[in-house]
């Protein structure tokens, strides 16, 4: 098997992982406190990373200069994007399941170009403004009306709101993240931001009131076995996989399988009961399709 075969392998893997994420939200008991699941997953996802940058650069890669621009960069990675965002995702799966979840979360992909072109400058292309009109189109027929019945206790008008919010916070962390990575290795700035986006988490299990050695022995093994899963396999070992895989390609050609991620979600939240109505199907599919269009579309620069 080539090189290059085994990093679009790795990448398929990575984004069926990330896909499944939400899965492991809806199967872990509901009593669990959210910031615990998000904290503990980015905790063992941190872990794993950090020692395959020990084995494969050693100690030196630690030892990395940030300018205090850099520092803001990585703070807000971590403590909005992957502890804040994040935390809002998986509540907003509680609320309205995988596949709505999942699809608005990831309008973060043309939001992080909206926001491109606001805060950079940057142009506004014809492809983009064509796969943003289909994407629009998509999300008025995918939030209109709702045909999938709700988790108990769930709120329709909460999820979509706080998925929302999810979606600008990552696509403002897509430019943070590509300016950072464009000067420092892509792995270290990914260990900074899980590392902090769990701490953040642990401070707002503290802040709640909430023993946080209470909180985790609370949590049973069955519940474990999904959340060592969602730390080491989805997070750990999926970005490893990913960075290895960068190393064989730049990003901008491999970005056509970000698709992947939502399209798992979708499958896997159907095949758990999740039925949207025709209406919504139509919806998933314009975003789909946009989402497609513009990627195939950069790609082919």
């Amino acid at each position: 098997m080539s090189t290059k075969t085994s990093a679009i392998i790795s990448v398929v893997i990575f984004e069926a992982l990330i896909g499944l994420s939400p899965v492991i939200y809806k199967l872990l008991s509901p009593g669990i406190p959210s910031a615990a699941i998000v904290s503990i997953r980015w905790g063992l996802g941190a872990i794993v990373l950090l020692l395959w940058i020990l084995t494969t650069e050693g100690f030196g890669a630690l030892k990395t200069a940030y300018s205090t621009k850099q520092i803001i960069g990585i703070i807000f990675l971590g403590v909005l994007g992957s502890g804040i965002a994040s935390l809002l995702n998986l509540i907003a799966v509680r609320n309205i399941g995988i596949v709505l979840a999942s699809m608005l979360t990831n309008l973060e992909l043309p939001l992080g170009v909206l926001l491109g072109v606001m805060i950079l400058g940057e142009k506004l292309t014809p492809v983009y403004l064509k796969a943003a009109g289909i994407i629009a189109v998509g999300f008025l027929l995918l939030t209109i009306k709702n045909g999938i019945e709700l988790p108990a206790g769930g709120s329709y008008v909460v999820g979509v709101g706080l998925a929302l919010i999810a979606a600008v916070i990552w696509g403002a962390s897509t430019l943070v993240g590509k300016k950072l990575t464009s000067s420092h290795t892509p792995s270290m700035v990914a260990l900074w931001r899980l590392a902090l986006g769990a701490v953040t988490n642990v401070v707002l299990i503290g802040a709640s009131g909430q023993s946080l050695g209470a909180v985790y022995q609370t949590i049973s093994p069955y519940d474990w076995s999904y959340l060592m899963f969602l730390g080491v396999v989805t997070s750990g070992i999926g970005f490893v996989l990913y960075y290895k895989a960068l190393q064989s390609f730049s990003i901008h050609k491999i970005t056509l399988l970000f698709t992947i991620s939502p399209v798992v979600s979708v499958v896997a939240g159907v095949a758990l009961g999740e039925t949207p109505l025709a209406a919504q199907w139509i919806g998933i599919g314009c975003i789909l399709l946009g989402f497609f269009y513009l990627f195939w579309k950069k790609e082919s620069v």
